[in-house]
């Protein structure tokens, strides 16, 4: 092997291409081929543009001042008053729902309501009065027809409602 071997000859430098000249800088001089109109509509735009950043600004301040004055504040007091409205009306319903849940119509007394209307049909069709369960003597009026189709439909009625309050006292009290 030899010392002048190809391999590890150096590679002739390339002369690189000068740097491109880019825009003047703030303090640097103007390039030539920009004439003074052209430097005029420069330094509007910029005029321009500082107005309006300074505009936004100033906007963004006032929109913090804002809510920093809202913050401090409470953040509002209507939305305040009307969220402690709500929960204190939705309280009062439940309270009412509540009430109504304990005052209503359960199987057994629909079911001692029922046994009253079949004994009120089985006494207009006989003839005799029934107190309860036991039969006591001659009713001087039965009930009308219209009167035990009235009671009917009020059985019917307080029925759908139990079964109606019932299952509203079930979610009730599976989202508890």
């Amino acid at each position: 092997m030899s010392y002048d071997d190809d391999r590890t000859r150096r590679l002739p430098q390339v002369p690189h291409p000068p740097a491109p000249r880019g825009p003047a800088g703030p303090g640097g001089p103007p390039p030539e081929d920009v004439g003074p109109a052209t430097l005029a509509v420069l330094e509007e735009r910029v005029q321009t543009l500082r107005q309006t950043v300074t505009v936004l600004a100033a906007i963004a301040l006032v929109a913090l001042a804002i809510g920093f004055w809202a913050l401090l504040d409470g953040g509002g007091g209507d939305e305040e008053s009307a969220g402690s409205g709500d929960t204190s009306g939705l309280s009062s319903e439940i309270s009412d729902l509540d009430d109504r849940i304990d005052d209503r119509a359960t199987k057994k007394s629909l079911a001692a309501l029922e046994e009253k209307v079949d004994a009120l049909s089985e006494q207009q069709e006989s003839g005799t009065s029934t107190t309860g369960t036991t039969s006591t003597e001659t009713s001087p009026e039965p009930p009308s027809s219209s009167e035990l189709s009235d009671l009917r439909s009020q059985l019917s009625d307080l029925q759908s409602r139990v079964s109606s309050l019932e299952s509203g006292a079930r979610l009730t009290a599976g989202g508890r």
